[in-house]
This record gives structure tokens, sequence and C-alpha cells, in this order.
């Protein structure tokens, strides 16, 4: 048998069982296959996979204004890149600004301050600053990871913070987890980086030592004709650029007809380019850009 039917008010999003009750839905009603209890006096339509966002909305109508979300909870709502086993976490990452008890429950990770951090709307929801999210990742993930976060939020296409605004929340941590690995990152994060992958190639050439140096990110390039373009990874000096090629490069007959003319207009500018992909090694790829560079000094 159907169930029946809900307040229009509760229809196909996420509602506090004490809302409901009050409105006049049986409790019964709310023990029904349809609805699916993510929290303790949550409901929400059935779902078998249901994103960050709605897992978010659903803690949110049990959400004092105190509360935010925190961590990798608000990285996931920010679209920062954070490792497989942070994003897999069903658990949501919420943080009392008060500083009175750290939020509890089943899926829920709480912690607390009562420093002052900046918090914003998005999606609806209540979430730390882009800066002040990242800083609350620290100690959960690698360094590396930590500055690829970081470059996501001074990357393309849109900056999501300013490189004031990093060193603003470093500054203000304190003695709190993390500080160190803060600023480790902190100093090594770049404005204009596409993506995690193109942070952990500069990490990985730039640390290789000689004659490997830090290349630029996404260096703007002038060619032969006027026309500009930019390179993942660019030594100026030596005119060497370094390419990632994703596997859309090679299906897409498109993407590799602009990439074939695009490789043609950056030699005959002079400049040497180093392709990579995912399946070479690191010693493979610090060994082509070791190479190259030698080869143009």
């Amino acid at each position: 048998m159907q169930p029946t039917p809900l307040p229009p008010a509760f229809r196909g999003r996420p509602f506090s069982t004490a809302d409901a009750v009050r409105s006049g839905v049986a409790r019964q009603r709310l023990r029904r296959a349809d609805l699916a209890a993510p929290f303790h006096g949550v409901r929400m339509p059935a779902a078998p996979d249901p994103s960050v966002i709605d897992r978010c909305r659903a803690y949110a109508t049990r959400m004092p204004r105190t509360h935010a979300f925190t961590g990798p909870t608000a990285a996931l709502l920010w679209a920062l890149p954070i490792p497989i086993r942070l994003r897999d976490d069903p658990s949501l990452h919420v943080i009392d600004l008060a500083g009175r008890r750290a939020p509890r429950g089943r899926l829920v990770t709480g912690s607390r301050t009562s420093r002052p951090v900046d918090t914003t709307m998005l999606h609806g929801l209540r979430v730390l600053g882009p800066a002040s999210t990242w800083a609350s990742l620290a100690g959960m993930m690698s360094l590396d990871d930590l500055v690829a976060a970081g470059d996501r939020l001074l990357g393309l296409p849109v900056p999501l913070a300013e490189a004031a605004d990093i060193d603003a929340v470093v500054e203000d941590w304190g003695a709190r987890r993390g500080v160190r690995q803060l600023r480790e990152a902190a100093a090594l994060i770049r404005p204009d980086v596409f993506s995690p992958r193109e942070t952990r190639t500069r990490l990985l050439i730039m640390r290789s030592g000689p004659p490997c140096s830090e290349p630029e990110p996404n260096g703007e390039i002038t060619l032969h004709h006027g026309g500009r373009t930019r390179g993942d990874l660019v030594f100026r000096r030596e005119s060497v650029v370094v390419e990632y090629e994703g596997e859309h490069h090679l299906t897409d007959p498109v993407q590799w007809a602009r990439d074939l003319e695009r490789y043609n207009d950056l030699a005959l500018s002079g400049w040497l380019v180093i392709r990579l992909s995912r399946k070479m090694r690191d010693d493979e790829i610090v060994g082509r850009v070791a190479a190259a560079l030698r080869n143009r000094r």
C-alpha cells in the first residue's frame, strides 16, 4: 500500500520530525520506507546515494545558528580537492562557533572554537569561508594534498580567495592543531593552477633539485603569430613547457586536433614541449624534464 502523501511543506525535501509532528504528520508515517533517517530527528526522501549537499541540507534542519560545516564537508561544498578517503567519509564535519560543545551524533564529527571564524552561506548552508575551510583541513591530509587544496583557492578558472586571505588565516590559527603544516603549505601555494595534478607535478619537479627549478603554473606564452596560449608548467628562461595529457586529449578528436595545432605553434615559437601522462612514474617525469632543461641551457 502506498504511504499517505505528506503535506506539501514536507514533500521532496529534508525536514525535522518535530516540525512534521507539529504539523499533524503521524509518527508512524515518518517510519515508512520512502523516508530516510540520516540523523536523529531528521527525515529526507529515500535515495540510494544522496549527495553531500543533500545530506548537509538534511542536517541543517536541526542545526543551530552557531554551527557551521567545516573540514572535509566544507571542502566538498567549496569543491576543493581532497583525498578519496575523506571524500568517501559519510560523516558530516560540523563546528560550534560559540565554543560551547562539539556537535555529536550518528554520522557527525564535531569540533568547537571560541575564536572568530569567517562563515558564509553556500548552497543555502552555513559553512566556513574558503580560506578557513582550507585551514580546517590541516592535520587531516598530507602536505601535498593541503597545497593542492590551497592552489584551488587561488586557481583557475575562478579563484575562491586571495593570497592575503590565506596569510591571514594562518596568522590567526595560533597554536591550534596543524599550524606548522599550514605554514609549510601556505609557502608552497601558487595562483593560476587548474588541477591537483598540476600541483603535484610542480612539487615533484621543484623538489628534484638541479637542473630542475620551480615552474610557472599556467604561464602565458606569446606565439610566433602574435596569439597567446597558456602552458601547464612553464620554464620561461629555457623556453620549455610541460603539458599534462589527460585521457580526453587522446579520445576526443576535436581536442586532439586543437592540441596538434597548439604544439606546432609552440614549436614554431621556439618552445620545447614535454608531454606527460598519468601512467608515467615520478622518476620518468623528473628525468624527461631535467633532460629538456639541460638541452636548452
